[in-house]
Parts: structure tokens; sequence; C-alpha cells
């Protein structure tokens, strides 16, 4: 099956860009282009065991969380290391996890009905036994991917079995103690993977396979009216590229950035397409490595880092950095390529854009990757 896209402007891997609106006839058919030269930055390995998922960083920048395995392992950070502090059994396979904005809990959704929450405050404690929090969701199947609201007060985790997203209430108390409550399932196009807020914490986007062929959906849910227990807070389902697996939005909300694991590309679609009618188009599209998975926007920079998993392909994966702008029109182009291990699944940036981190998976490894203070942009 044939898709018509538009794009407004093409950032290949060859570095090449086409300006101005231009259409084309696409398929899921990966592309096939030139990757850019190899990245100049440096990488450090360190074995997890396990099979690591979900990383995250704290908003200080001092820790680094992976779930691997039935375990949360907690890192202090270096200046190009990690040092291990301690693991935190969680009962249950841990998949993607997200860290609240506040910085007080990590939510690791755990391939079953929901997740565990786990406080900051005792993951970076050597004295700490509390046991982690269990959520769940009645009849939930698949969870894979967390996201939490900016005010740290909801939790949304894709149920990839279930063809839904959970939403819980989170409440933290001044000892910094959690509870929660299970609010609703929302009800999405079948096989959710990624999900994300946006900045005011208005919208929450998901992306959902739908078989893997061309009609990936990207669905938009009214994320404060879920959280007031609304029934009807889907805003709009539309059609987005092949396989999309991951969601992210640019720091200011504009973009919304989808890796199509299917057709080898990310795509870019500014918000206000996603929230008015018709189909959107992306308004950058680039082609990438084998099989991207993870999105990180590094730091405060209009830079992109994609995990090219490569996961079906047998060999290493890796990481690319992709600078992007929407003026004096869209555009993207290739910063170079960071080699990882086998099957690199996900990236975490520091908030200071100095540090990612990244999965991977199948390598049992984490991998961080140290990018320096100074800005990327160099186009």
């Amino acid at each position: 099956m044939l898709v018509l896209t538009v794009v407004a402007a093409t950032g290949n891997r060859d570095g090449t860009l086409t300006q101005g609106l231009t259409t084309s006839m696409t398929s899921c058919a990966p592309a096939v282009s030139s990757p850019p030269p190899r990245s100049p930055l440096s990488s450090r390995f360190l074995p997890v065991g396990g099979f690591p998922f979900g990383v995250g960083i704290s908003s200080n920048g001092k820790w680094a969380f992976a779930a691997s395995g039935h375990d949360l392992k907690a890192f202090e950070v270096g200046s190009d290391q990690l040092i291990p502090f301690r693991s935190i059994p969680l009962g249950e396979t841990g998949a993607g996890i997200a860290l609240s904005p506040n910085n007080q809990f990590i939510v690791i959704a755990n391939g079953s009905s929901g997740g565990s929450l786990v406080s900051v405050r005792d993951a970076t404690s050597s004295n700490s036994e509390q046991t982690p929090l269990s959520i769940a969701a009645p009849a939930g199947l698949g969870a894979i991917e967390a996201a939490v609201s900016p005010d740290s007060h909801y939790v949304f985790v894709t149920l990839e079995g279930s063809s839904a997203v959970a939403v819980f209430h989170v409440n933290v108390d001044a000892r910094g103690d959690a509870s929660t409550t299970f609010l609703q399932t929302i009800h999405v196009a079948s096989g959710p993977v990624g999900i994300t807020m946006s900045p005011s914490g208005r919208w929450a986007y998901v992306v959902s396979e739908v078989g893997g062929g061309p009609e990936g959906r990207l669905t938009v849910i009214n994320a404060r009216g879920a959280e007031s227990g609304g029934s009807s807070p889907v805003v709009r389902s539309v059609r987005v590229g092949c396989s999309p697996v991951r969601v992210i939005t640019s720091n200011n909300g504009v973009l919304v950035w989808v890796a199509d694991r299917g057709s080898n590309s990310v795509d870019a679609y500014l918000t206000r397409s996603l929230l008015s009618g018709g189909e959107p188009k992306p308004v950058i599209r680039v082609h990438v490595g084998p099989a991207p998975v993870g999105l990180a926007i590094v730091g405060n920079r209009n830079v992109l880092a994609v995990v090219n998993s490569n996961r079906f392909g047998g060999s290493d994966g890796d990481i690319e950095l992709v600078t992007f702008s929407l003026k004096p029109y869209p555009r993207a182009a290739p910063e170079g390529v960071i080699p990882a291990h086998y099957f690199p699944r996900e990236i975490v940036s520091s908030p200071d854009g100095s540090l990612l981190l990244v999965a991977n998976y199948g390598a049992g490894q984490l991998q961080l990757i140290s990018i320096g203070p100074k800005p990327l942009l160099t186009h």
C-alpha cells in the first residue's frame, strides 16, 4: 500500500536537503541512503546484566536509572562514567521508565497491567528498604511506556496488549511517601507503544503500530480531561508513518517527532496540524538508520538523538544526532553517528544536554555518551 506524503523539508542521511514543498509517493519499504559521518563523541559502556530497557536521568543530573530484568538499577553520574549504586527489586520485568518532573519518583512500566513507582529519595539512599509501589489497570495487558504530567500528579502508561492508555493519580505526602489511584483506561488504536506529554501538560501524544503496516496512528489525548475523569478525552486519531513506536515533542512543544521504525525515518509534525482537521503531513522527514526506536531532545538544543536499533538486522545499532529548525523554513541536517552495541533501545538526555544515556538492550549494557557543554548546531 502506498501513502501520499507531503513534506516541507527533508533532511536525508547524506545531508542533502530539499527546500520548498515536495510531494512523493512512499511505502513502508525502508529508505536506503548513505550514512552520515561517524561522530567524534566518545562513549563509555557499562555491563549491567539482564536486558536494560528504560533509562532515566534525575533533574539535577547526578543520578541515572535503568530498568533491567526485575530490577531498577541506580547509578551515580560522574563526568564521563556511571558508578553503580544499588539495585531495587521490582518483582516484575521492567520496561519503559519516566521520572517525575519534580524529581520525586520514578515510574517503571512492567509489561503487564501497569508498573511500579519508586521514590527518587529511596533509590538514591543506601539505607532505604521501601518496597516499590505497584500501579495496575483492571484487565490491563502489555504495559510498555510511561509519561508523567508536568505537575507530577498524573501518570500515563501505554498498554500495548489492551490497545489502551491507563491513567493514574499520584499523591506524594510531606514525608515523600507516594500513594496512587487508578482513574481510567482510554482506548486508542491497536498496539500503542510510545507516549509523551506536551510541555504545557494539556495534551498526551500516543503512537500505535496498528499491525506494523502503513496505517500507524497518533492519538491526541486531552490530558487534563483524562485527569479529571472525562469520559471522552481522545481529541483526534490520525495516520502517521510505518510502525511508529516512539514520540517526543520539541522543547517548546511546537513540533511532535515520531520514530517510524518500519520505514527507517523520523518525522516532525506541527502540533497545530495534529489538533486541526484533515490528515497531518510531516514538515520534516529525516531518513535514518535501521529500525529507529528511542528519541531524545538533547538538553535545550534543537538537536534530536535517534536510536537506530537495527533490531531485525542481527548486528550493532547506532545513535544518530540530527539538528533541526523551523526558520527560515523547516529543515534538518545530520551531525553524525555514534556506534552502539547490539539492539540499542531507549535513550535519555541529561537536563543540561552534556550526556546521553542509552540502553543497549541486546548487549546487556548501558552506554554513556559525553557531548560536553558546547552546542552542536553547525548548520
